[in-house]
């Protein structure tokens, strides 16, 4: 990232850089952001684990149950899942997911969820 920007004047900021895992994820759901797990790599987590997982919107129970019972970063920081924000306190709408499903990639290293259909939804 530094490379990205050294010949501009743009200043890196890195919010999360080097912040404490597990205070990363308690300000997850202190401020109830909805976290979608959108990827697990298979590699790093077992295929049982990453299907309770894909799709499904990241709670304190799946991460203490399911993440956490794993060999892999809390965060997924090392790749082994991937997420996407759905709603956030700063977000003027939030995305709901109508229509998906879980899909094993060709190569079989990743289950990822494939969004079917969604909308953007004023919040209430």
């Amino acid at each position: 990232m530094d490379r990205v920007v050294e010949s501009t004047d743009i200043e890196l900021v890195r919010p999360l850089w080097e912040r404490e895992r597990t205070e990363l994820i308690e300000e997850i759901f202190k401020f109830e952001f909805e976290v979608l797990i959108s990827c697990v790599n298979l590699e790093n987590m077992k295929e049982d684990a990453a299907r309770k997982l894909v799709g499904n919107i990241l709670t304190r129970d799946l991460y203490e149950n399911v993440i956490l019972k794993q060999d892999v970063d809390g965060c997924g920081e090392m790749g082994e899942y991937h997420s996407m924000v759905l709603n956030a306190p700063l977000f003027k709408k939030r995305i709901v997911i109508k229509k998906g499903k879980q899909t094993i990639s060709e190569d079989g290293k990743f289950l990822y969820f494939e969004v079917q259909e969604c909308e953007l939804v004023d919040k209430t």
